[in-house]
């Protein structure tokens, strides 16, 4: 936020993603110095944890329960209609049902996108055939964006999931640890 606030380049017509007033009330305006400090730091801890995912999911063979496969269409249909309350028996789930495999493998593609759009718009001179791979230098910067807003939505939304599965989910995802706990109850 402490990027966009020095230009906010998208805007829904003519009302930018993010309003300035929001800056305002969170104490966030003109610090883009601190923003781009931030975010350079961040940057190489997303890249070192995604460096040693990829080796511990390789090593371990993890991706392969990741990957969707032509038969989750159907599940993921069953899954959506069960989780509205159309459909009273659970599907049949593996170590992950098929909308957590979408959206983890989405999260996963979505990560190395703001790592490939990241590097193409820090360095577009020298990394000139990155940001034109990625359709130049403004649709770099927009995937960039738009990815990074779609790993927050996430973000958010897995957590909700995983504390509406009960306190013990959440301590689990958040230790390593193991739950035990049915979903229904409260800690």
């Amino acid at each position: 936020m402490l990027i966009y606030w020095a230009y906010p380049a998208y805007k829904i017509g003519s009302w930018p993603v993010i309003p300035k007033s929001w800056f305002n009330v969170l104490g966030l305006e003109s610090q883009l110095a601190n923003g781009l400090a931030y975010h350079f730091n961040f940057m190489w801890i997303l890249m070192g944890a995604g460096f040693f995912y990829l080796l511990f999911s390789t090593f371990f063979q993890n991706w392969k329960h990741l990957v969707p496969v032509p038969s989750d269409g159907k599940r993921l249909w069953q899954m959506g209609r069960f989780a509205l309350g159309l459909e009273k028996e659970k599907p049949v789930e593996g170590k992950y049902n098929p909308a957590q495999k979408l959206a983890y493998f989405t999260t996963i593609l979505a990560l190395a996108l703001v790592v490939a759009s990241g590097w193409a718009i820090y360095k577009p001179a020298r990394l000139f055939w990155m940001a034109e791979a990625l359709g130049g230098y403004r649709n770099a910067r927009f995937i960039h964006f738009s990815c990074t807003v779609y790993l927050v939505l996430f973000f958010v939304v897995h957590v909700i999931q995983v504390v509406r599965a009960g306190w013990r989910n959440f301590s689990a995802m958040v230790t390593g640890g193991t739950s035990t706990q049915s979903p229904n109850q409260i800690p």
